[in-house]
Order: C-alpha cells, then sequence, then structure tokens
C-alpha cells in the first residue's frame, strides 16, 4: 500500500527567504487500482498489456507523476477517483515547463528522485515542483498527485491537445462497419451493437469465441477455432417514432438488464416532449412505448434545441435558449411534469449547436468532449474529457464496470478509453494557504510503501 506526504513552501520572490512550511498526510485513492486493472473486455481483445501499463508505469513519475492545487477540500475518501464541481483546480503540475500559463508549475528534476533506505535500496521516491511568482496564486486548501498529463494539462483547460486526458484502445473491427454502434454488453459479455432508423431498432449480438474449442496446439484464434458470430435482429418501434442526429440515433441509447433504452425530445411551439422506448434483447419486443409532454421549463425561457436522456429514474433535458448561448440541463419526473433546473456551477459546455450533442447514460458528449456526471443535492458533479483521435468525431461513451475506464464505439468498432484525469491522491490542509503575486512555491510530495 502506497503512503504519501506533501511539504508547501513559500518563499519571498526577492529575498528568497522561506515565509511558511506547512506539511501534512494523504489518502492514495483506488484510481490507480483501477487503471492497473482494466476492464475484462481486454483480455479478451488481446490488449498489448505491456502497451497500456507503460501509460501509468513507473507509477511515481507517471501514474501519480502531476500535481493538481484546489480552493476547497475534497472528502477524503478512497472511493473518490474524481472531484466534484465545488472544487476549482487554482494550479498543477507534471513534467518541465517554462511557459506563460498562469496555473502551471514546473518540475524540479535536480531535488526529485528516489528515496533510499541505509541499505541503498529504494523505499520511495519524491517529485518536487516550483511555481513562479506568476503562477498558481490564491488559496490553496487541498492537493492531489494525478496523471503527470492532467498535471500537464490541468483538470479544466479546453487550450491542450486532446489526447492529453485519455488513451485510446481499439479492440478490433468486431462487425461490419455498417452495422452499427456499440451500446453495451449483455450479462454473459456479448457485445450488442444497434442501428436505428425512423422505423425500426436493427440488433447485432455478437457471441465470442468458444474457448473449449481452443487447443494446447494451437498458436493464434483463427477461423478453425473462432466461433465468433452475430446475430441479427430488426424490431419494429413505430413509424417516426424518432428524430435523429445526423449519426441517425437518438440522443441516448443503452443497454440495462437485458434491454435497450432509447430516448429523443422533439420541439413544438416552445414545448418539449420526451420519447422513451424499451426494447427487451431476448424476446425482441418493445415492452415500454411512451410519449411525454413536458410541462413549460421553469425559467418558462424560448427553446432553440434539446436532447434527452433517461437515467436512474428521471429524464434528464439538454436545451440550448439559443442558437449561441451555452445549454442548461434540466431534471424531468416519469410524467414530464416535474421540472427541474439543475445547479450548473462552471459548467463547461462550448458555444455550439445541440445536434452535435450527445447524451448517455450520465454522460454528455459534445466530439471532443465529454462529461462524465451524476447528479446529487447539490447538482451536477461532473468530469472533462478529452480527446483528439480521428475516431473522436464519433465517439459516444459507454460506461464499464470500471470507473477509470469507458467503452466508446465507431461503426463496427468497440473501444476502451482509459481516464488520465483522476485523482490519485486526496491531501486536505489543516488551514488554507494563500499564495500571492510577491512569493515563489516549492511544493514536495513523497511517496512510500506502506510498513509492517
Amino acid at each position: 500500500m502506497l503512503v504519501g506526504k506533501s511539504k508547501i513552501q513559500l518563499f519571498d520572490a526577492k529575498t528568497g527567504k522561506e515565509q511558511l512550511c506547512v506539511e501534512s498526510k494523504n489518502i492514495v485513492t483506488k484510481a490507480i487500482d483501477y487503471l492497473l486493472n482494466p476492464p475484462k473486455c481486454t483480455i479478451e481483445a488481446g490488449i498489448n498489456y505491456n502497451n497500456l501499463y507503460n501509460q501509468f508505469m513507473p507509477v511515481c513519475t507517471k501514474g501519480l507523476g502531476g500535481l493538481l492545487l484546489w480552493d476547497d477540500n475534497i472528502a477524503a475518501n478512497p472511493d473518490t477517483i474524481f472531484p466534484p464541481t465545488t472544487v476549482n483546480c487554482v494550479g498543477h503540475a507534471g513534467d518541465n515547463y517554462s511557459g506563460t500559463a498562469v496555473k502551471r508549475g514546473t518540475y524540479n528534476a535536480a531535488e526529485s528522485g528516489y528515496i533510499d533506505n541505509s541499505d541503498n535500496a529504494h523505499i520511495g521516491y519524491r517529485n518536487v515542483w516550483d511555481f513562479a511568482s506568476d503562477k498558481a496564486n490564491g488559496t490553496i486548501k487541498c492537493l492531489s498527485l494525478t496523471h503527470i498529463k492532467c498535471g500537464d494539462a490541468g483538470y479544466q483547460s479546453y487550450d491542450n491537445n486532446a489526447s492529453d486526458l485519455t488513451s485510446f484502445y481499439r479492440l478490433g473491427s468486431v462487425i461490419s462497419a455498417s452495422n452499427g454502434w456499440f451500446i453495451g454488453a449483455l450479462s454473459d459479455g456479448q457485445d450488442v451493437f444497434a442501428y436505428i432508423n425512423s422505423s425500426s431498432l436493427n440488433l447485432y449480438i455478437v457471441h465470442h469465441t468458444d474457448l473449449a474449442k481452443i487447443s494446447m496446439f494451437d498458436v493464434a484464434i483463427n477461423s478453425s477455432n473462432n466461433s465468433n458470430y452475430t446475430e441479427s435482429y430488426t424490431i419494429d418501434i413505430g413509424t417516426n417514432t424518432f428524430t435523429f442526429p445526423s449519426s441517425s440515433k437518438p440522443s441516448d441509447v443503452y443497454i440495462k438488464d437485458g434491454q435497450v433504452l432509447l430516448t429523443d425530445a422533439s420541439i413544438s411551439s416552445n414545448i418539449i416532449t420526451i420519447k422513451h422506448v424499451v426494447v427487451d434483447i431476448y424476446s425482441q419486443k418493445v415492452v415500454n412505448n411512451k410519449t411525454i409532454p413536458c410541462a413549460a421549463l421553469p425559467d418558462d425561457s424560448r427553446i432553440y434545441s434539446c436532447r434527452a436522456c433517461f437515467f436512474d429514474g428521471f429524464y434528464y433535458l439538454i436545451v440550448q435558449h439559443a442558437s449561441n448561448e451555452r445549454p442548461q440541463i434540466y431534471r424531468v419526473s416519469e410524467d414530464g411534469q416535474t421540472i427541474t433546473a439543475l445547479l450548473t456551477p462552471d459548467m463547461p459546455f462550448p458555444v455550439n449547436s445541440l445536434s452535435s450533442y450527445e447524451m448517455i447514460v450520465g454522460t454528455f458528449y459534445d466530439r471532443k468532449l465529454i462529461w462524465k456526471y451524476f447528479v446529487d443535492s447539490h447538482g451536477i458533479i461532473q468530469q472533462n474529457l478529452f480527446y483528439s483521435s480521428s475516431d473522436a468525431s464519433y465517439i459516444s461513451s459507454v460506461p464499464t464496470e470500471n470507473p477509470c475506464y469507458i467503452y466508446s464505439r465507431n461503426y463496427g468498432y468497440k473501444y476502451v478509453i482509459a481516464l488520465l484525469n483522476y485523482l490519485g491522491t486526496i491531501n486536505n490542509l489543516d488551514e488554507p494557504i494563500t499564495k500571492t503575486a510577491s512569493q515563489t512555491m516549492k511544493i514536495t510530495y513523497e511517496l512510500s510503501h506502506a510498513t509492517g
């Protein structure tokens, strides 16, 4: 088990005299455990684990080689993998840096390195970052180690290359590229792809390799021992059931408990109507088909465009009130009559047409930006993710059993994506520290293996 401690030092920028030194200890979250234990589908797909693990190892300089500074405390819970929206990132650091970004510090390689015992055996590692007088000024209440790339990019920075905060792993061509999108897996691990038109749902269920057919003499999985095949079904879901973006699917399509849930929204005379259809995969029958006229929005404002999803007993609407306005999110009761505008502090939606937005299982995504969230009494808890791959123009996320990975999809392909903007440690300070433009700052973070 890893344990860690930090030291923050403030110095007079002119004289170099130390003005403050604060030391504290942290808790280590489950993030690294999750990252080093990816979804089991990666094993079936033959992902090169050396390539995967190379993203995070050595943990001391990669997986926990970045630093995030927060303006408020974060619950010291090992299960807290991503920060709430109640905190703001006021500073960050990863690798060497000499640019002008006002929040970013630089790595101090001279003072960083292994911590050795009396026998010269490595027992820990020390990372040191320096912040000049114009960097990371403000109040600091919490520190977190993160991936080095997130330390470089910052938690909510939108000026960095998209690839900084994710790593793509394509699991191979599963079905014909024209046969739809990966929407999830059944309890027995079979992948399900879907294609939707205005009146039917086309399902493709992929059966995986039968391991009993693999001989000890086989050197690879090939046509002689591979029993992969696809069942296909076409299910009538009613003429003109859905409206569609250019990607030929409703806003929200996913699998839960052996059923496909499809949700979308339309607008007429400033009134939103939600369409919700549930299809049982095993019987290939529609078991629920609802059209739900919604009450007027709480602010009774004009509705320019709207998307919808269904999640955990509620509908969620993402509404744009004008073509160049950032959208607002609303939670809607199942009968459509109780609508609540959710708190969205600093919700970083870009100004864009909602035609490029998708919503699925608690996730909003806009081609190269994804926000995975859940809702509590305070509003939306969210994380921001970034993409730069050419495949990103077709991305839509599917949740996995592992919070540090998401599945994604393109026509005929299934991907798994490692998220690099996590909290690896949480270190709440006993008292807040305020750095000003008259001070420089040094942060030393030591990690070691617990003994005894």
